[in-house]
């Protein structure tokens, strides 16, 4: 089965606005799919929308791939969501050293999939692809660790699959 992948990366950026934007890198083969590589940029990017609008959906499942730290943000959004959620867990994480084997990151860890959606980045991105005819149909990363409460995973993985009965693109 072919998939496409999509690289979003977002490497050491702060987001000082109320909106994540995206600027796009490069086209380029990433291992046998082809990718399209964007980076989170607090300004001179396109809303997710933009970027969504310019790109021709021709299969039916892909990756979105979410590579680096996130934006000040979406941390801030996550790190909300385990003090709302998972208060004790959260305090254990912060008070220990947060590398990815200390067993006091692990609660946080497993309920990554969940904090991340609760973030107006994925949020955003849903809804981009909602209107194209996807739904997101799992997520899955790696190393998850906390460093002075800065959440960091080394990729996450979004497999996105096209819904029964909808076209491709939203014309």
């Amino acid at each position: 089965m072919h998939h496409l992948s999509f690289i979003f990366i977002a490497g050491f950026y702060s987001c000082a606005t109320t909106a994540t934007e995206f600027k796009i890198n490069e086209f380029l083969k990433y291992g046998s799919s082809p990718s399209l590589e964007l980076s989170l940029v607090s300004t001179g990017g396109s809303s997710a929308k933009d970027i969504f609008d310019v790109l021709n959906f021709s299969q039916t499942e892909y990756t979105i791939r979410l590579i680096g730290i996130s934006s000040e943000k979406t941390n801030s959004e996550l790190l909300k969501f385990y003090e709302l959620k998972f208060p004790n867990e959260l305090k254990a994480a912060l008070n220990s050293s947060g590398n990815l084997h200390n067993p006091a990151i692990k609660p946080l860890s497993n309920k990554y999939e969940l904090a991340l959606k609760s973030t107006s980045m994925l949020k955003e991105l849903e809804v981009e692809l909602y209107t194209r005819g996807f739904l997101i149909k799992k997520i899955d990363f790696e190393k998850f660790h906390m460093f002075r409460g800065t959440i960091s995973i080394a990729d996450t993985y979004v497999y996105v699959a096209r819904m029964p009965n909808k076209k491709f693109n939203k014309d």
